[in-house]
């Protein structure tokens, strides 16, 4: 089989996280390391909603996760990381609008995690331009 060319392989990329609950996800895994459980109630979705999102984000290689005792936490992979972040933050420069969405999410989670949440931060938070030559 022949490689993927890199349009192919974007397309593919955005197609996986081309729905409303898989970016809010993907959105929150990107700056984060959180279980399906503290997804599930930021987001108001069903745990097993997560947990299928989850599994197709995992397929392709976008989200890892780890064990902590029972726990698991999920975080994106670099480099589909700054990728989804370079997009959001130019997105909502044009689109101010759309933040609304986010920081709804986000400020569940932070009542939910309280000071829990800047220990599972995911270093750095990308908020400046994308780099010039972006290797994938």
């Amino acid at each position: 089989m022949p490689p993927r060319s890199h349009h192919m392989v974007l397309v593919e990329y955005f197609s996986v996280i081309g729905n409303d609950a898989m970016y809010r996800i993907a959105m929150l895994t990107a700056r984060y390391a959180i279980s399906v459980t503290e997804i599930a109630e930021a987001l108001k979705l069903s745990q097993s909603h997560v947990s299928h999102k989850l599994a197709r984000l995992r397929k392709y290689g976008y989200v890892g996760y780890h064990r902590n005792g029972k726990n698991v936490f999920y975080r994106f992979t670099e480099p589909w990381r700054s990728v989804l972040l370079h997009a959001d933050q130019m997105w909502r420069r044009l689109n101010p609008e759309y933040m609304n969405e986010l920081q709804l999410d986000l400020e569940r989670l932070q009542k939910m995690l309280g000071d829990q949440l800047s220990d599972r931060e995911i270093h750095p938070i990308i908020t400046g331009p994308p780099p010039m030559a972006m290797q994938i």
